[in-house]
């Protein structure tokens, strides 16, 4: 505030005398103010939702936050090269309202009005709200490193050539969800015989006699899909067999778009979803237990930690048992050798050479198991 004088004087004259003069002084009391509010007013999502009632959601990229800036003269004297900035807002704003009588110079009960807007990033959610310019951390001072607080901070400030700045600020909070999710499936075998019609195993059925034998294969594809609202990184794509089946039978998984077919995905952003295969190699073991259990698991980092976001997801493949055992028997032909004459054959062991069985003589049986 700032108190001065509007003096006035008054002269008399006339032609005889000197004029005479007498003054007054009133007191003038000078008192330039002024105040900025900032607000967020709505948040508009991708899909061009608005909501305009608090408390207020962030969650995406592409969300647009709506603030109102109201910049008032409180005072009685007129504020020249009055402007209002914000760094986050693009910088020197321009009033939608209010400033009509001398462009720049905020009046004696002049009220100019903004509305901005501001476009979350990827890189914001990711940060927490750390890359915001005037960024207000934990201590109350400027962020010159990471230092999440959680929301999207920016601070407008006015000036004039009369005052020293006044400023307000912000605060969107910022909603985070790290997550990642992995559909795991036994790939359908279509078999092509030589003849007869093509049929669909969950095997590959490669001497195409109907049911699943030791060596040959079942293909697994893995969607991994970062269902979250941050990036994440270093998604390990891995695979657990239950007993009896092997681990180790399982060939490398590989995963599309990756350098060297690698089961390890180097970046996911936000609704990214990467295709990953694998082969297995069944074993007799398998085909007696009659199915192969089996788990995946993708487990990445998130902007806050190591190995922290996973998901899972198991798979039978049902084997088909054939039991079924074969046996052939038959009576050993035997070659008979005499000390005299040619050999012969016989379906005995003719000991005496006479040509005809008896009693004692023995005939031989052959058995053939197959399974």
């Amino acid at each position: 505030m700032c108190i001065r004088d509007s003096d006035n004087t008054a002269t008399v004259s006339s032609a005889e005398l000197p004029d005479e003069s007498d003054s007054a002084e009133q007191p003038i009391t000078r008192d330039p103010q002024y105040s900025i509010t900032k607000t967020i007013v709505s948040v508009t999502d991708e899909d061009g939702t608005v909501d305009s009632e608090a408390p207020f959601i962030v969650e995406e990229a592409g969300d647009v936050i709506g603030y109102q800036i109201v910049v008032t003269n409180d005072g009685n004297v007129d504020l020249t090269g009055t402007s209002v900035s914000d760094p986050l807002l693009g910088g020197v704003l321009t009033p939608v309202s209010g400033d009509g009588v001398v462009i720049g110079t905020l009046e004696v009960g002049e009220t100019w009005t903004y509305n901005e807007s501001y476009t979350v990033t990827q890189a914001d959610i990711n940060a927490n709200g750390t890359l915001e310019p005037n960024d207000d951390d934990a201590s109350g001072g400027v962020s010159t490193a990471p230092n999440p607080d959680g929301d999207i901070d920016n601070t407008a400030t006015v000036s004039s050539a009369e005052l020293p700045d006044e400023s307000d600020s912000a605060e969107q909070p910022i909603t985070r969800d790290p997550s990642v999710d992995i559909v795991k499936t036994a790939r359908p075998i279509t078999n092509d015989p030589p003849e007869g019609d093509d049929y669909v195993t969950a095997w590959a059925d490669s001497n195409f006699n109907g049911r699943p034998d030791a060596g040959e294969t079942v293909t697994y594809d893995y969607v991994v899909t970062n269902d979250g609202n941050v990036t994440l990184t270093d998604v390990d794509v891995s695979d657990l067999f239950d007993p009896p089946a092997l681990t180790t039978d399982l060939g490398p998984i590989t995963c599309d778009d990756v350098v060297g077919g690698d089961n390890v995905i180097a970046t996911m952003a936000p609704g990214d979803e990467v295709d990953c295969t694998a082969t297995y190699t069944l074993s007799q073991a398998d085909i007696d237990e009659g199915t192969v259990g089996n788990t995946a698991t993708a487990t990445g980092d998130s902007p806050d930690g190591t190995d922290d976001v996973t998901d899972s997801d198991d798979e039978d493949v049902t084997l088909p048992q054939d039991p079924s055992v074969d046996i052939v028997k038959t009576a050993r032909p035997i070659t008979n050798d005499p000390p005299e004459g040619d050999d012969y054959v016989t379906a005995w062991a003719d000991s005496n050479f006479n040509g005809r069985p008896d009693a004692g003589e023995t005939v031989t049986y052959d058995y053939v198991v197959t399974n």
